[in-house]
């Protein structure tokens, strides 16, 4: 529960009345660790696939031609690299979610190297910044352009805010 008080004075300053709230935030709470416990059954499934990718690549080097495994071991410290941020194995990614008017902003910031190389139209950061942007404009939102430190890299993504009435399939606007 959420509680909330205001006193009210009159004139003089002599104590007239308190109004008193309470605000069941159970569900938003629920949600809260329902969506913590989702990002990260999400990560830990993505990092055991990369890993098995990995794993894939490093047998078939193994069998493969000389030439070629200068390749595989490039492609290995590519996948290796959904780490870009944390070149040296560790590192802080916080997710959150804020409201914004009758929007909401999934933010997701680390504390890693930065994006250094901002004007390679080729770079990986690149490409994934491309495929974050798409994804958003397909949920009818947008990226929303941050300021960036020395290092980390904070994303803002803005997407319109839907509520559906409990036991309802429409939604309303915020």
């Amino acid at each position: 529960m959420s509680y909330n008080a205001t006193t009210f004075y009159d004139r003089g300053r002599t104590l007239q009345g308190v109004f008193a709230s309470a605000r069941d935030v159970t569900e938003r709470k629920q949600r809260e660790l329902d969506a913590l416990s989702l990002a990260n059954e999400i990560s830990h499934r993505i990092k055991n696939n990369l890993q098995v990718i990995v794993g894939l690549i490093s047998y078939e080097a193994k069998w493969t031609a000389a030439p070629c495994v200068q390749g595989y071991k490039t492609m290995q410290a590519r996948i290796g690299a959904i780490k870009h941020a944390f070149p040296h194995g560790s590192g802080r990614i916080k997710l959150g979610v804020e409201r914004a008017g009758d929007q909401i902003d999934l933010v997701i910031s680390d504390d890693g190297i930065g994006i250094k190389n901002k004007n390679a139209a080729k770079s990986p950061e690149k490409r994934s910044s491309d495929y974050v942007a798409i994804f958003a404009r397909q949920l009818g939102g947008a990226v929303v352009p941050t300021k960036q430190g020395p290092t980390g890299t904070t994303v803002r993504i803005r997407l319109p805010l839907l509520l559906v009435p409990s036991g309802g399939t429409e939604p309303l606007a915020a």
